[in-house]
Parts: C-alpha cells; sequence; structure tokens
C-alpha cells in the first residue's frame, strides 16, 4: 500500500476511535461473564442498538460490532468498538491496564471477525490446546469456507468444542444460524416459485416477468429492481412476501416509501395477498392489540425514518423493501447512514428511473450497499477514484461503469422490455398540509350545518354552495387559491418528483386538470425541472405535441375533448372529475406509444377530494354533469338530491362496516373462501355461522349464542336498538342490540332469544332506548312491565308537540347525521340471516344516540324538522337521566 494510502487508512483508524472516546454512547454489558471480555450493548446517536463484542484489549482486529460500518470498512474497528474500550479503560484504568499486560486476549473462544468485508470464524486456543479437526477446517484460525458449517466435520468440530470448553461466541452462534438458515430459505423459496406462483396461488395471478423478479429476488441477500413506473416492480415484491410466509408465518415485512404511495401498497396487498398492514406513527387505540404481534407488513416513509428506526430494529424484520430509492438525497447524512445500518435477512431496491439513469453519488452508495465485498470500504474509493474542489466536496465520481457492472448481478432492470403489461393505473395518496386541513375542517363543518339547518334550496344557495366546494378543490391543488403566502402542497411536491422521473426514462406525459387557475403553477414545476409545457386545446396542437420530442409536457383541461393525442407514455391526473363520463372521456382521449401507458391518479387523503370518489363508486348518479360546470344554472337538481350529496361530500365516514364490503357470493362459498386474518386468534367478529375470520375490521360486536356467557346487565345503565321488519301489513322486531356502557362490546340479540333478554333486562338499572314507540318493548320482552325503560323517542316527540315528527328528523337535523337505516336494507339482511351485519347497524345508530345525547348535555337543546323549516326545543335532559350517565356523556365521545 501506498504512503498516501497508509496515510489515509491511519487517519480514518484515528477519527474513528476521536468518536469512540469523544462521545458518551450509553453502554450496558449484557453477559456480564468477565468484566472486559463479554457482549457490550450499545446505543448510537443514530438511535439504533448496536453489539460489541471484545474478544481483545489490544488493536489487532480480533473485536466485534453488528454496526455496517465495522463490516464493511477494512479497518478491523469502529466508533462503537473504541467507545467500549474507552469506558472499559476509564471506569477500571488499573484492571483494564493489568489484563493488557498479561493476558491481552481471550482463550478458547470461537468468535467472529470481518476481514475485508468478509465474514470469517476465527478459533483462538491456548498453546498446549488442540482439536483433532482444527488443521482440516481452520487455515490461519479462521474457517476456510463458510459451506463446511453444513459438513458432518463441522458438527463433529463443535461437539468437541463442548467436550474441550471452548467457548462458542454470541457472535459465531449467530452467524453460524443465520447462515444456515439463509441457504436453506433459498433453497425452499426457490422451489416455492414454481409450486406456488406459477400455478397462481396468490388472488389474481402474476405475469411471467414478474415470476422471473421474484426468483430474483430471493436469490440475493440485498437486490435491486429497476425500470419504469407501472413494471410491477410492487407485484412482484408482494410475489416475494407470500413466499416468505410460506416458509415462515412469523415473517415480519417493513416497506420503506413515500407517504404518498403507502394507499397504492394497501391497494395491491388487497388485491393480491391480503395482509394486516401496520403505519409506523399511526395512533393505536387503548385496547387495540399490539402490532408488532399480530401484523405482518408494516409501512414506514422516507420522512420519519429517523424517528421509526429503532422500531424497526426492535421489529427484526425478515424483509425491508426500500420504495423508490432514488428519492434519498443525502446519503451522507444521518438518513443514508441509518438505511445502511438496518438489518434483516432480504432487502429489496426498488426504483422508477433505470439502473443506467442514477445519480452518481446514489450508484456509489447503491455499489457499496449492494455489493459492499466488490465495492470495498468508502473511504478507499473516494481517496483513489474520486475528485475533490478545494473545500474537499467530491466533484466528479469515477469508474462509474465499473459500478454499473458491479450491480449488475443483484439488478433487473425492466426498462423497455416486451413482456410488460400495456397499462398500469397509480393512485398517489397525499395528506393535506396544516393550511389545508384547517380550511378544509371549517368548510366542511359549515357545509354540516347547512345541510342540518336548511330545507329549502333556492338557486341563490346551490350557487353559493357549489362555489365553495369549487374553492376547497382549487385549494387541494394550489393553496394559494385559498391562502396566497402559502408554499406548495404535497400534490405539487409529488408531481415534481414523478415528473423528474418520467424526464430521465424520456416519458410523453399529458396532465389533466379539470382547472385553468393550476395552468400557471404546473408550468412553474414543469420549468424548473428544464422541461417545456404546453396547453393543448385544437386537434392541430395535439398532432404537434405527439411529433415533439419527449421533454414536452401537454396539459388538457376537461373542457377540451374535441381530438385525440396518440404518442402518450404517461398519465397524471392532478385532479379527478366528480362526473364518470369526464373520467371516461379522458381515458378516451389517448392512444398510448411504444411503451406501456402508465396512469397516475392523485388523491389529497380525507379531503372533500376522497369522498368524491366514494360517492362516484357507490352512487353514480347522485352527482350528475351540472356539477362541475361553472355558469349559473338553468335547471337545478331537485334540491332534496342536491342537499344529500352535500351531506355525502360533508359527511365524516362512519366507522361501521358497510353491507357492501361483506363478502359476496352464496353462503356455502363464503364459508369456503380462504381469507388472512389473525393466525392462532379467536376473532370477536365472524360473517355470518361460518368460521371465516375478518381479514381487516377489528370491532367488538358479538351475536348471542347459547354457548356464549350472557352479557354482565345487573345494575348497569343499558342502552339498546331495535329493528323491526313488516311482515303482512305487521312490523315485527326481528333484531335488539344492546350496551351496558361500561363494556366496550355490543351484544345483538336475534328473535329466539328475547324471552332470555327480556329477564336479563330486568336487572338493569335503567334501559334508555330512543326508537321505541309507546309499548313496543312488550312486543319482543313478554312481561317487560318490570323493565325500568326510558323512551327518549317519546320524550322528545311530546316535547315538539307534533305527533308526525319523526326521531330520523330530529337527529339529522341537530347532528346533521343519518340515524336509522332503510327498512329495505334491514329486511334484505334479515332474509339473507346476515346478523353480524344487522349488529354493525345497530352499532352505528347505538353511537349516533351517545352523541346525541352528548350534545344535549351540553347545549340543553335539540332541533327537528317541520314542514321544511328547522325548529328549536329547549329540553334539559339531565333531569331525566341518571347522574352517572351524564358525567359518562360529559367525559367520554364514542359510547
Amino acid at each position: 500500500m501506498s504512503t498516501i494510502l497508509e496515510n489515509k487508512r491511519k487517519i480514518q483508524l484515528e477519527s474513528r476511535e476521536a468518536k469512540g472516546n469523544l462521545y458518551e454512547f450509553p453502554i450496558e454489558n449484557l453477559k456480564d461473564e468477565h468484566p472486559f471480555f463479554s457482549l457490550f450493548k450499545i446505543k448510537s446517536n443514530t438511535y439504533l442498538s448496536y453489539f460489541v463484542e471484545i474478544n481483545s484489549l489490544l488493536k489487532d482486529n480480533n473485536n466485534f460490532c453488528t454496526c455496517k460500518d465495522y463490516k464493511y470498512n477494512h479497518l478491523g474497528t469502529c466508533k462503537h468498538i473504541e467507545a467500549v474500550l474507552n469506558q472499559l479503560e476509564t471506569n477500571s484504568t488499573q484492571a483494564f491496564n493489568w489484563t493488557r499486560q498479561k493476558q491481552p486476549r481471550v482463550k478458547d473462544r470461537l468468535y467472529v471477525v470481518w476481514i475485508e468485508g468478509q465474514e470469517k470464524l476465527r478459533l483462538s486456543l491456548e498453546p498446549e490446546k488442540s482439536t483433532p479437526l482444527m488443521e482440516d477446517l481452520f487455515v490461519d484460525g479462521c474457517l476456510r469456507d463458510l459451506e463446511l458449517l453444513n459438513d458432518e466435520k463441522m458438527e463433529l468440530f463443535l461437539k468437541q468444542c463442548e467436550q474441550n470448553n471452548i467457548t462458542i461466541s454470541w457472535a459465531a452462534k449467530l452467524a453460524m444460524e443465520r447462515w444456515k438458515r439463509r441457504r436453506r430459505s433459498r433453497r425452499i423459496l426457490q422451489q416455492y416459485i414454481s409450486i406456488h406462483l406459477n400455478q397462481g396461488m396468490l388472488k389474481k395471478k402474476i405475469k411471467e416477468h414478474q415470476v422471473a423478479a421474484v426468483k430474483h429476488l430471493l436469490s440475493h441477500d440485498v437486490s435491486l429492481l429497476s425500470g419504469d413506473y407501472g413494471t410491477g416492480k410492487r407485484v412482484s415484491v408482494i410475489g416475494a412476501i407470500y413466499l416468505l410466509q410460506k416458509l415462515n408465518k412469523k415473517n415480519k415485512t417493513v416497506i420503506i416509501t413515500d407517504k404518498a404511495f403507502f394507499s397504492h401498497w394497501k391497494r395491491l396487498f388487497k388485491l393480491f395477498f391480503p395482509q394486516l398492514i401496520h403505519i409506523f406513527g399511526e395512533k393505536r387505540t387503548r385496547n387495540s392489540l399490539d402490532p408488532f404481534k399480530v401484523k405482518s407488513v408494516f409501512l414506514a416513509d422516507y420522512e420519519n425514518l429517523l424517528r421509526d428506526g429503532q422500531n424497526i430494529q426492535k421489529l427484526n424484520p425478515d424483509l425491508i423493501v426500500y420504495d423508490e430509492i432514488q428519492d434519498i438525497k443525502n446519503w451522507t447524512g444521518m438518513m443514508g447512514k441509518l438505511i445502511k445500518s438496518l438489518e434483516s435477512d432480504f432487502q429489496f431496491i426498488l426504483s422508477s428511473i433505470s439502473s443506467r439513469d442514477f445519480h452518481p453519488q446514489l450508484l456509489v452508495n447503491l455499489a457499496q450497499f449492494i455489493n459492499s465485498v466488490g465495492f470495498g470500504p468508502m473511504w478507499l474509493y473516494l481517496q483513489k477514484k474520486c475528485k475533490r474542489d478545494r473545500w474537499g466536496k467530491v466533484v466528479e465520481y469515477g469508474e462509474l461503469d465499473k459500478l454499473q457492472q458491479m450491480i449488475k448481478p443483484f439488478n433487473i432492470d425492466e426498462s423497455g422490455s416486451d413482456t410488460l403489461p400495456g397499462k398500469s393505473k397509480i393512485r398517489v395518496i397525499f395528506p393535506m398540509t396544516k393550511v389545508q386541513q384547517d380550511y378544509m375542517n371549517e368548510k366542511l363543518t359549515k357545509f354540516a350545518a347547512l345541510v342540518g339547518g336548511r330545507f329549502n334550496w333556492k338557486e341563490s344557495d346551490v350557487e353559493k354552495t357549489r362555489s365553495a366546494i369549487r374553492k376547497v378543490r382549487l385549494g387541494l391543488g394550489d393553496v394559494k387559491q385559498i391562502v396566497p403566502e402559502s408554499d406548495s402542497t404535497p400534490k405539487q411536491v409529488q408531481l415534481k418528483k414523478i415528473l423528474k422521473n418520467l424526464g430521465k426514462n424520456n416519458k410523453k406525459t399529458i396532465i389533466f386538470t379539470a382547472w385553468e387557475q393550476f395552468d400557471e403553477p404546473l408550468d412553474q414545476i414543469i420549468n424548473d425541472l428544464g422541461l417545456k409545457t404546453k396547453v393543448l386545446i385544437t386537434d392541430h396542437q395535439a398532432r404537434q405535441w405527439s411529433e415533439e420530442d419527449s421533454n414536452l409536457v401537454g396539459i388538457i383541461h376537461d373542457k377540451n375533448f374535441d381530438f385525440r393525442i396518440n404518442n402518450v407514455d404517461a398519465v397524471i391526473n392532478y385532479d379527478m372529475p366528480w362526473n364518470k363520463k369526464l373520467i371516461q372521456n379522458r381515458r378516451k382521449l389517448l392512444t398510448k406509444g411504444k411503451d406501456r401507458l402508465i396512469d397516475f391518479i392523485f388523491v389529497v387523503a380525507d379531503s372533500i377530494e376522497e369522498r368524491a370518489m366514494v360517492v362516484l363508486s357507490t352512487l353514480p348518479n347522485l352527482i350528475d354533469e351540472w356539477f362541475d360546470e361553472e355558469q349559473p344554472l338553468e335547471a337545478l337538481p331537485e334540491p332534496e338530491k342536491f342537499r344529500n350529496m352535500v351531506r355525502k361530500l360533508s359527511a365524516r365516514r362512519d366507522s361501521r362496516i358497510s353491507s357492501s364490503k361483506v363478502i359476496s357470493g352464496s353462503r356455502r362459498k363464503r364459508r369456503s373462501s380462504k381469507i388472512v386474518g389473525l393466525a392462532n386468534k379467536k376473532s370477536k367478529v365472524k360473517f355470518l355461522d361460518s368460521n371465516i375470520r375478518s381479514k381487516v375490521f377489528k370491532t367488538n360486536s358479538i351475536v348471542y349464542k347459547p354457548q356464549y356467557d350472557f352479557p354482565d346487565v345487573k345494575n348497569k345503565i343499558v342502552f339498546i336498538d331495535l329493528k323491526t321488519v313488516m311482515i303482512s301489513d305487521e312490523r315485527i322486531p326481528v333484531f335488539a342490540a344492546i350496551n351496558n356502557t361500561e363494556d366496550e362490546k355490543f351484544w345483538g340479540f336475534t328473535a329466539g332469544y328475547f324471552d332470555l333478554l327480556g329477564q336479563e333486562l330486568r336487572e338493569a338499572e335503567l334501559v334508555v332506548s330512543l326508537n321505541s314507540r309507546g309499548n313496543e318493548p312488550d312486543l319482543f320482552f313478554p312481561g317487560s312491565s318490570e323493565i325500568k325503560i326510558l323512551d327518549l323517542g317519546k320524550i322528545l316527540r311530546e316535547k315538539t308537540s307534533e305527533p308526525e315528527v319523526k326521531v330520523k328528523s330530529i337527529i339529522d337535523s341537530t347532528l346533521s347525521t343519518r340515524y336509522g337505516w332503510e327498512q329495505k336494507e334491514i329486511t334484505r339482511l334479515f332474509k339473507a340471516s346476515r346478523y353480524n351485519d344487522l349488529i354493525e347497524l345497530a352499532q352505528s345508530d347505538l353511537k349516533t344516540l351517545w352523541r346525541f345525547l352528548s350534545y344535549m348535555v351540553r347545549e340543553d337543546r335539540f332541533f327537528y324538522r317541520l314542514r321544511d323549516e328547522r325548529q328549536s326545543s329547549r329540553f334539559d335532559i339531565k333531569k331525566v337521566l341518571p347522574e352517572e350517565v351524564i358525567s359518562l356523556l360529559q367525559t367520554r365521545r364514542e359510547l
């Protein structure tokens, strides 16, 4: 080695020693068998914990650390090892110096060291000790080849170690177990690919190129999958996760991506391999199960990775997926160090740009990350292959072609492949900024109040409301439309990322928008990327655009559909129209180019935009063509229809399982369907009377059966909801649901158990009902005169002095919330014996009753609708409710 490199190596060693001496790392002796030669746990400044094994008090490369720097720096030490040695010497200086002089190295031990980026098993023996097989297995004290771990001689050697009191260190045991497990896993996984994936064992069969990608991913510890958007990289990863789950049901996977792609990952899992997914940072309810124990897939975002790194390490995942790796800009900072520090058996790296177009810094770091042995230490590469300016900053990276060849065996680049699908759709979900969220919540609250308080809608009311909704939509795409001094929106940030990647892959891109107000901000974003933009209005402009080079981005407004556009590689729906016909026209307008067509759909989460998409898919006729028109309306929709539409757009999502979410098909098919649930866990809810566990929803609703213990209602306040159906012009009660306010469970009872329910409710302190009328309880509780029941429905109607006022009208006018379900819906569920759906409907109504009572306790009044006008009625409900119920209503938000 030259003098310059020797000096550089010396500088690197001194740097790590200085850092180890400078930082005060928390250090803990885990084994405590010896004060110095032991296993230590140290917490780094990246908040991750590492394990250091001290085998020598000399600087002779015999110590071990689990950090990546130690493994790949070719120095034989790291700041963590130096920190432990420094603290041991500082705390026990005399004993440390005596041991270093008399017996500086541990003897009779098999331990792990890393030499030039390769893991080695080293054997240290007393001079007089030896084993018969040592010469066959070890050369210069190190195991000749890790393949020998599966050799019979090695097994015999380990037994001899035990007989001769030769200690096998913690790191050595870990390394041998890991190597054997990986070798066995790869062999079995390659067999699984032909057995499972080729036979379509996923919910949807994956394509041949995706099967090949799965095979590649599972052939290496670290592998790279690069290529255009829409090549199915994420589906290939899901196929690999499926096989890892087949190998080990306790398999844990962490996917690190941009927050905007969370929804896309969830959608793909739902389509191909349903899993229980946990998002790091997601709020947990008080009684929710530990996600580390019950869930198998975890989502983290790059923005908060420093916060979540510790939890990822604690999880000890079998697989880590780095999605859109090109989004990592600073590999020399904390983020880059953290990514390189996270450990797992398999690590998949995904990128939507070709590996040929990687930024030099990204290519250099990936080469070290993927092929650390071939790359060597980073400090040596920077010294020999790179050029720096006078301030020491790297201005040119060398041998990039060689680095491409270095990662080639670990990389599948699917750009331009003929086997890829013709079209792919990617839904990108964005969070709102604080400004957008505050503005959205304020407007939605006003819309909800308007719906609850106004029944006769005039033309001016419709236009005013429509204009307000339009402004909310504009604020989602460009926040300056609502707050002029604000920064970029998440939509604009993500648009810039996607256009940059598409530009690198020379994709001809069209951006669809419903609003001309977005032209200026879109034009600014596109120009900042060095691309050109053009608004397409006429057929002549469309033909010119098709013939232009790929650096031209086209913008089309929804009112211009009188032409067709050819040679389109990517479409970005910056905002979606609230009209299914316009959505179809967008798709008909385009003809894809020589490659596949990538279709991005931008949606802002928890906004009026997302709710509109739900309404369009579930109630397609509720929002008609007139809504997106900007001119004054000549023909207004029916006022009730318009009011219902605004209610749907402004209402918060209900927590119940809608009946449309229940598995379709015959009862026999539903029983035989295979759904992934909580393995070996008893679910509280099952679909119908089958043994199928819910795959998505954790609920606390139970339909009573004789084998269950009856819920405790003695001396309790019980809320009750009753469902009835019309049979031969007679209203017949068919289902009842109760909650005792102290228990979080909701119990449902079919008519066959009404007698038992009636007997038990006699022991309750009070039964509160909103939908009973007169002596209705006698219909389903024979002899119910002994039940102390508070008929709120009857009391409220008496307060209004209007017999025709319905309870539904009171709830609707007070909370702007739907109460009670359509009679046809209840009848349909009852006839199909879908009692688990009926209890979900009843649970939703009981929660609405609780919120209504909470409002009454606070405001001492309620509203109702009479002759299309909102009326108010004063009522002090605290006079009729027990004190303990009032206290609960004042302190608890939900039932």
